[in-house]
């Protein structure tokens, strides 16, 4: 299951590799449709793609940094810096075929 990091935490995890950051917030009902899916795709992805969770209730200013204007939204980095935006709920298949191109 996907970590849950706090802003600080959140620039050490996405320094190195690729990882995929789900802002979420418990309220979005949205959200919670996205949560199976985006751990399913962390299963399928094992090994190749690290997996975060920010919650924007508790660290909406790192959500407004990133420019986040609608939950869920998924954001890909590579070393640091952001090469993708998923918005909304977004199935498995599409989750893993944005990230296999960036692998």
């Amino acid at each position: 299951m996907a970590q849950i990091v706090n802003a600080q935490q959140f620039k050490e995890e996405i320094k190195e590799g690729l990882v995929i950051v789900d802002f979420f917030s418990e309220r979005c009902e949205p959200c919670k449709m996205l949560a199976p899916l985006f751990e399913e795709a962390e299963e399928v992805m094992a090994g190749k793609v690290k997996f975060i969770k920010v919650d924007t209730d508790k660290d909406m200013a790192l959500a407004q940094d990133y420019q986040v204007a609608m939950l869920p939204t998924l954001l890909v980095f590579k070393d640091g810096k952001k090469v993708d935006l998923l918005a909304g709920i977004s199935p498995v298949e599409k989750i893993k075929t944005r990230l296999n191109a960036f692998l």
